[in-house]
């Protein structure tokens, strides 16, 4: 079972110097993130980063709703009792995501159709070669490979197939998909043991603290 890291360790960095001590040992470094570093000396942090995220994923969902940017602000101020710098500010930041979700799906859009093209134009050319292989009897070679190549046009249309479902859905689903704490650390809940958890409560904490462990300062 992987063992789990802290968060301190995860931001520590050791390391050795070229340098000896008295007894001839290489002298040990340690690196800590500044991130630990902050979260010691002002705890208070944590609570802004639990209660800026919370703020946060409520502006993408009410953005996926179709609300307005104006509107919104004027909404968080009051609902959160914040003031216009700091709604702002973080429905700036939800607005961000909101436009890189889009942008990811349009691309994955593009991908997706040009994918399709090729593939199209692959079995074309397989079955191109068959009828090559079709008007040349007298090769029992050209014969032989006539089997394989329909198989292998077979699996590329139903691999064709999953993908022009995929982007029908995709074209058709107008909410853009987000997982706030990143979908493997989702999915983990699932296998706990594998994942270096060994029960739900620790999983959750780790879940907890991957979706509201940040904020953004704007002076």
């Amino acid at each position: 079972m992987p063992k789990k890291k802290s968060l301190y360790d995860k931001l520590t960095i050791n390391s050795f110097s070229r340098q000896k001590d008295a007894d001839g040992l290489k002298i040990r470094h340690q690196r800590f993130g500044v991130e630990d570093k902050i979260i010691n000396v002002h705890p208070g942090l944590i609570v802004w980063g639990d209660f800026y995220q919370k703020i946060f994923r409520t502006c993408v969902r009410r953005f996926q709703d179709k609300a307005s940017k104006s509107q919104l602000i004027k909404d968080i101020q009051s609902e959160f009792n914040i003031d216009w710098h700091w709604a702002d500010t973080i429905v700036s930041d939800a607005q961000g995501t909101i436009d890189q979700l889009q942008a990811a799906k349009e691309n994955r859009i593009i991908d997706l159709n040009s994918d399709i093209k090729k593939g199209h134009e692959n079995v074309s050319e397989m079955i191109a070669d068959i009828q090559f292989r079709l008007e040349k009897p007298t090769s029992r070679k050209n014969l032989l490979g006539i089997p394989k190549i329909l198989k292998g046009i077979k699996s590329k249309l139903e691999r064709l197939n999953r993908k022009q479902i995929k982007l029908k859905k995709l074209q058709s689903k107008e909410r853009l998909p987000v997982c706030f704490g990143t979908k493997k650390l989702f999915n983990a809940q699932h296998n706990l043991e594998a994942n270096g958890y060994k029960n739900h409560a620790e999983w959750l904490k780790d879940w907890i603290d991957a979706r509201s462990g940040n904020f953004q300062l704007h002076w």
